[in-house]
């Protein structure tokens, strides 16, 4: 994905209205824990464990990175105006570094999966959430993140395709 391109759906969402978060509660808390899980992976991966889990990943893989002219300037009201939490902000830059991170970078760590992608389809479903402890509140449910270790399984929580979500939030409302 093209940084302008990842700008581009982080402004698509709805930040300020979390109706969507209490409609998707149960792809929200998976796609939530699979977003831990691969931050996790990647965390350890590259030596960040203490910064995990809403950190910049791109800065941390290639620091100093940096989009430029416009799109900087453009993030940088859009974050203004919409997005208020140092967690979810590291996130929303991150989104967008990992965008703008070379091919040739990321090539360095065969085997592990885009760790934004989980956390933008939970944005998309719903907005924000909020961290009360150790519990990352998704709307009406609560994910737990102890430590990087814990989140650490090679298996996927979820698949990412649409009908397997809306399978988990029809699941939910059962």
């Amino acid at each position: 994905m093209h940084p302008r391109s990842a700008f581009e759906r982080l402004k698509s969402i709805d930040w300020l209205d979390d109706t969507g978060a209490f409609d998707h509660t149960g792809s929200r808390m998976a796609l939530m824990r699979e977003y831990l899980r691969r931050s996790a992976q990647w965390a350890e991966a590259i030596g960040a464990t203490e910064s995990w889990p809403f950190f910049d990943l791109g800065e941390a893989i290639e620091p100093g990175i940096h989009v430029v002219g416009d799109l900087a300037a453009a993030m940088e009201n859009f974050l203004y105006q919409n997005v208020t939490r140092g967690s979810i902000r590291n996130t929303c830059w991150g989104v967008v570094h990992w965008a703008a991170l070379p091919p040739d970078k990321l090539a360095e760590f065969p085997g592990l999966d885009d760790p934004y992608e989980p956390l933008l389809l939970f944005y998309e479903r719903g907005g924000p959430f909020t961290v009360e402890g150790p519990f990352i509140n998704v709307g009406e449910g609560m994910v737990l993140h102890k430590n990087v270790e814990d989140h650490l399984s090679p298996h996927p929580v979820t698949d990412l395709d649409e009908i397997s979500l809306d399978y988990l939030d029809a699941d939910e409302n059962r």
